[in-house]
């Protein structure tokens, strides 16, 4: 299956040659090939696809309309397959990540966790950008953010999440005196 996938492949570029230059000899001087190697590449294309691409009795030949077709077609594959190329032959990540952190969650441990990341993956730019909540999800709704990391209610947990973490509210079992509860007299620094 794969020899007859890259045999394709390869006849369908011959066959988009032959569209640019308008004859087998001018194919054949651009690719290693002789003429009847290039003739039989385009004979074994009509073959499995069991239609006339060519009109022969013209000289030089030209593309039938059903020859216009595949090579209109043709042309969509072999750009698809070069952008998978491409694509699958990046190994590392690279381009702008836009995060938005919410303020509650701005601490030592995620700065730490973020700084982490964004140096595992030097080609990558991080724009870090906090803020409260509903404003993060905004521009993430708007597609100015590529990941949020938000508190939000549980009963609003959007399509989008990943996940939800519970938070609790530590506090004393007693309640202190009035007077305990003031805040520490500051005494301001003289100059």
């Amino acid at each position: 299956m794969q020899n007859i996938v890259l045999t394709m492949l390869e006849e369908l570029r011959t066959l988009a040659l032959f569209a640019e230059e308008g004859s087998i000899q001018k194919v054949a001087r651009r690719l290693p090939l002789t003429q009847p190697a290039v003739t039989r590449q385009i004979q074994r294309l009509e073959d499995m696809l069991g239609t006339t691409l060519l009109d022969r009795r013209q000289k030089p030949p030209r593309l039938t309309p059903t020859g216009l077709g595949v090579l209109a077609r043709g042309r969509d594959i072999i750009a698809s397959v070069e952008a998978l190329k491409s694509f699958a032959g990046k190994t590392e990540p690279e381009g702008l990540f836009r995060l938005g952190l919410a303020h509650g969650l701005s601490d030592r441990d995620i700065a730490g966790a973020i700084a982490n990341a964004a140096a595992a993956f030097p080609k990558v730019s991080l724009r870090l950008k906090t803020g409260w909540s509903a404003e993060l999800i905004g521009q993430f709704e708007r597609g100015e953010l590529d990941v949020t990391i938000v508190l939000r209610s549980s009963d609003k947990p959007g399509p989008e999440a990943l996940g939800t973490e519970r938070l609790g509210v530590i506090a004393a079992s007693t309640v202190p005196d009035p007077e305990e509860r003031r805040w520490p007299d500051t005494h301001a620094v003289g100059a």
